[in-house]
């Protein structure tokens, strides 16, 4: 079985991987954990980041 067989399948611990393999999303999960944050707010703790991601 592939990776994306786990992750296609729902394997909750697979998909979580995948997320967190982004650069961002632990970053973004860390502010937004702290409470409620306006984009432009995440976007100015989280420097460098694109307005695309």
């Amino acid at each position: 079985m592939t990776r994306n067989d786990a992750v296609n399948l729902g394997c909750p611990v697979a998909r979580t991987a995948e997320l967190i393999g982004n650069k961002w999303t632990p970053l973004i999960i860390r502010d937004l954990v702290k409470g409620e944050k306006r984009f432009s707010e995440l976007e100015r703790s989280l420097r460098g980041i694109s307005p695309k991601t």
